[in-house]
């Protein structure tokens, strides 16, 4: 009986992590107190966090504030109809199953958020 509650308890702090998600975020020197940045993720919003964390990070180590001069996002996965669709077909499997293999149709670099900003 522990044995099942560590593992629905392990269960449950996986899939809060994975609800958090996570991006992969560069910044680019361009000169002048001005950068760039690349930030990907499963999650727009996430993706969108993570540039103005960066950003904003990368400002206050030296000491001034962001100022956005541009900011673009975009959708570059699987078309997302056909996302919707695979990852309900997986809930559902793994409901019937009784299993917990359910497989998000996501991937790391679904947006791509990209900002332009100085440190004023």
């Amino acid at each position: 009986m522990l044995f099942m509650k560590k593992i629905t308890f392990g269960g449950l702090m996986l899939s809060l992590l994975m609800l958090v998600g996570c991006a992969s975020t560069t910044i680019i020197p361009e000169g002048g107190n001005k950068f760039s940045v690349i930030s990907t993720s499963d999650s727009e919003g996430v993706a969108n966090r993570a540039a103005m964390s960066k950003a904003t990070k990368t400002c206050e180590d030296l000491n001034r504030s962001v100022q956005v001069l541009q900011h673009a996002s975009k959708y570059q996965g699987a078309d997302q109809q056909t996302k919707a669709v695979a990852g309900t077909v997986s809930a559902v499997a793994s409901m019937i199953t009784h299993s917990d293999s359910y497989h998000s149709a996501n991937t790391s670099d679904d947006y791509e958020v990209k900002m332009t900003f100085l440190c004023k």
